[in-house]
């Protein structure tokens, strides 16, 4: 998997199968895959620890259910804090030589 150039700047539009990692320190940190792109608004499927995610609001207001210890589809949008502004940021990771279209 390669970082995508530029990924870790909040302008950046991610694709569908891209894979975002932030991580503040070692053993602290968190990934999940780009399901769908609509403008700013980014649906992800990832798992959901104890604290939530750091952007709940904007999650439910989209439609999304607040759900703990879980595996979800939640959206975020890209340049807020759940994402691209969040702490230990690293950016959009994809596999080397991808093509397929989800």
């Amino acid at each position: 998997m390669d970082l995508v150039a530029g990924s870790e700047k909040s302008d950046f539009i991610p694709q569908a199968g891209d894979i975002f990692v932030w991580s503040r320190a070692p053993g602290d940190g968190h990934t999940g895959v780009v399901h769908n792109v609509d403008g700013d608004k980014i649906t992800i499927l990832e798992a959901i620890g104890k604290n939530g995610s750091s952007d709940e609001p904007y999650h439910i207001n989209e439609g999304g259910y607040e759900g703990m210890h879980c595996s979800r589809t939640s959206y975020y949008r890209k340049d807020k804090k759940a994402l691209a502004k969040h702490g230990g940021w690293k950016g959009y990771f994809r596999p080397e030589n991808y093509t397929k279209q989800l």
